[in-house]
């Protein structure tokens, strides 16, 4: 009966010897002297190369887009106004333009242009407005001068310019943009004797004008045209 015994535990403790070895096989033997960080660590790109077949295994995320900048719009309307997608599609038809940089334009422009016109200055006007428009501006200075007047005009500043509406006709590329002003003068004008009978030559007047410059996109031409002065 012990020999039985016996023999049957020398054949369980060769069963679990057998077993042992084969879980060793499969899973590897631990020392208890591992990095534990050597087993967490990601793998790096030039190992993944190195090993196997070369292949890398680091997933390369794609660029995020190009995020359109349109604070330039967001400078004077909300983009989603009609006045705003206006300006959006122009700046489609022509990447480099700016509503910034064109109201910087329209500013300086204004001074210029109301300056020529006050004091006479026929050519300057002939290269910046539209045919019809300088016809009505030189018939207002020639008729001054019919009656004998010398005008005195000093610009003191603009208050506000600000776009107020826009159209674009992507089938021509004509561009429009209307400017609404609040300017403020100096003006006076006097007869042959020297006699004040416009303006004061000593107050400041508030003036408001809206203008409408028209330009085609995409041309080699950046000079913008004023088309109406009207409101």
């Amino acid at each position: 009966m012990l020999n039985d015994d016996l023999l049957i535990l020398l054949i369980l403790a060769a069963v679990a010897g057998f077993l042992l070895f084969r879980l060793r096989n499969v899973l590897g033997e631990r020392t208890g002297f591992e990095n534990p960080e050597e087993y967490a660590r990601p793998v790096r790109e030039s190992e993944s190369e190195a090993s196997g077949n070369g292949a890398s295994n680091v997933v390369t995320m794609p660029n995020s887009p190009a995020v359109e900048d349109d604070s330039d719009i967001f400078s004077f309307t909300e983009i989603d106004t009609e006045l705003g997608q206006t300006l959006k599609a122009m700046k489609a038809a022509e990447p480099g333009f700016d509503v910034r940089v064109f109201m910087d334009g329209a500013r300086s422009a204004y001074e210029m242009l109301l300056m020529a016109y006050e004091t006479g200055d026929k050519d300057t006007l002939r290269d910046y407005l539209a045919d019809h428009v300088f016809a009505l501006f030189a018939e207002s200075i020639d008729a001054r001068r019919a009656k004998d007047l010398s005008v005195d005009v000093r610009f003191v500043g603009i208050r506000a310019a600000e776009p107020v509406d826009a159209a674009y006709d992507a089938q021509t590329g004509v561009a429009k943009i209307t400017v609404k002003y609040s300017a403020e003068i100096i003006m006076s004008a006097r007869d042959g004797q020297g006699v004040v009978v416009e303006g004061d030559p000593s107050a400041v007047r508030r003036i408001n004008d809206v203008w409408t410059y028209s330009r085609t996109l995409g041309v080699g031409d950046p000079n913008w045209t004023l088309i109406d002065t009207g409101g």
